[in-house]
């Protein structure tokens, strides 16, 4: 049973809301063989949990569960920087197999670092 009003609930689900939002861009590689897809695969039983928790959270809103709504804002913002991020992501010029060098001799790091 979930409290209406209860900040502790609200709290609970953004949280979750928010691993499992982070768990799904975890599988938004530009290069699908990246190891990281293989370790954390997101799954349909994942997007319900995701879909679980942003229902929770819409009905403590509609019951007026003011840091409920401040929550579900906040998610609305992470899930359109996550969606930008991915299409950025994907339209990226793929530069495998280019060296890219990063050394900068103008800045002197600590002793004994080699870059």
């Amino acid at each position: 049973m979930v409290a209406t009003f209860s900040y502790f609930d609200a709290s609970f689900a953004f949280t979750a809301a928010v691993t499992l939002y982070i768990s799904r861009a975890l599988n938004f590689s530009v290069y699908p063989e990246a190891s990281i897809v293989n370790i954390f695969p997101f799954t349909r039983h994942d997007q319900s949990a995701l879909d679980m928790a942003l229902q929770l959270l819409g009905h403590q809103i509609a019951a007026g569960n003011v840091p409920a709504i401040e929550f579900s804002r906040l998610l609305r913002l992470l899930d359109n920087n996550l969606q930008a991020l991915h299409a950025t992501m994907q339209t990226a010029v793929n530069l495998r197999g280019i060296e890219l060098n990063f050394s900068t001799p103008e800045i002197s790091f600590a002793a004994g670092w080699t870059g």
